[in-house]
């Protein structure tokens, strides 16, 4: 493995370790427009061309 896929690998680990959903193949990470603060969420916008896909509604009743 190569260092910057083993970069990718460890940087979207820490994210789900925090609750963060992220889907690899389409390089799209799920949550607020905050996240694009975080380091690690900067590194996989900017590095790897990941996007932040936020939700307007959500089904909580």
């Amino acid at each position: 493995m190569t260092s910057t896929k083993r970069q990718q690998y460890n940087a979207c680990y820490r994210l789900r370790k925090k609750g963060v959903k992220i889907s690899t193949p389409e390089k799209t990470i799920y949550g607020s427009a905050e996240l694009s603060e975080k380091p690690t969420v900067f590194l996989l916008l900017e590095k790897f061309s990941f996007v932040v896909q936020t939700q307007i509604f959500t089904n909580e009743k």
